[in-house]
């Protein structure tokens, strides 16, 4: 299971934002400005996780608690705590620059 704070970097540097302001109560478009470019990007990030999300499920995602709570969900394989957390060269060249 990945620790908020840890997904929350994750989503960082594939977005290249800073989301230390950010709670698993805030609102990923109103509060956080996710567009839909930044939310492909994320599930992106899921998919190179193994995780697809299913198309209705997407639509329901409000949160960044949301996206936390599916990313450990649905997760094929919990993370170990000696798995490391990928460089931002491992996510691949993310389309969101903010």
């Amino acid at each position: 299971m990945l620790e908020l704070a840890e997904f929350t970097h994750l989503v960082e540097i594939r977005l290249r934002v800073d989301l230390n302001h950010a709670t698993p109560q805030s609102l990923l478009r109103e509060e956080l400005s996710f567009d839909s470019l930044a939310m492909i990007e994320v599930l992106i990030m899921f998919s190179n996780y193994g995780i697809n999300l299913p198309e209705d499920l997407i639509s329901e995602l409000r949160t960044l608690g949301d996206l936390h709570h599916y990313f450990n969900a649905l997760s094929p394989r919990p993370m170990s705590e000696s798995e490391s957390l990928p460089e931002a060269a491992d996510l691949g060249s993310p389309a969101v620059a903010r």
